[in-house]
């Protein structure tokens, strides 16, 4: 972000106006690959879109407040055929056990169980920090937006940022038959 001073010329008697004006950023525009027994591709806007019906917060031991959607909607998706709604969450394979694996952008990665996870409302996927998008680095130089796992019951290493894709360590959907007429 800069300053940008806007000059108005002609005002008569030799006079122009100088209005200084603040330039703002482009919207950041990210994906968030979600794999599991389907694959999908959540876009910022759909994220934020998701965040209407399916937002939450979490303020940390710092006073920070981290707003996000819960991991387990974004499970809910990509863990069997029903994607969205009533039973979109499949908690009878969850509570068999299948490993959740959260990916950086970098490639660090941190894989949670999904006993753990299962409507659990604690994991969040959090796209905002203190009401404003993520910055681009931590305080010490990791990359951090567009998203980072937070919450209350992760240690340091499971707090990933700049997650890039969430896979689900279950098994593919058969294809579904298309009964057109």
């Amino acid at each position: 972000m800069g300053l940008l001073c806007i000059a108005i010329m002609g005002l008569g008697l030799g006079l122009s106006l100088v209005m200084p004006v603040a330039a703002t950023e482009e919207a950041t525009t990210w994906e968030l690959e979600l794999a599991g027994a389907l694959d999908d591709t959540i876009s910022n806007s759909g994220f934020e879109d998701c965040m209407g019906c399916h937002g939450t917060s979490y303020t940390d031991s710092e006073n920070n407040e981290w707003e996000g959607i819960p991991l387990w909607y974004l499970m809910g998706d990509v863990d069997d055929t029903v994607t969205h709604g009533s039973g979109a969450f499949n908690d009878a394979i969850a509570a068999d056990g299948y490993d959740v694996k959260i990916i950086a952008g970098d490639g660090y990665s941190s894989t949670l169980d999904s006993t753990y996870l299962a409507e659990n409302d604690s994991y969040i996927v959090a796209c905002y920090l203190n009401g404003t998008p993520l910055p681009e680095l931590t305080d010490d130089g990791k990359p951090l937006a567009p998203l980072k796992l937070v919450g209350p019951y992760l240690s340091g290493g499971q707090k990933v940022g700049n997650i890039a894709r969430i896979e689900l360590d279950v098994a593919v959907a058969p294809p579904q038959a298309d009964l057109t007429l």
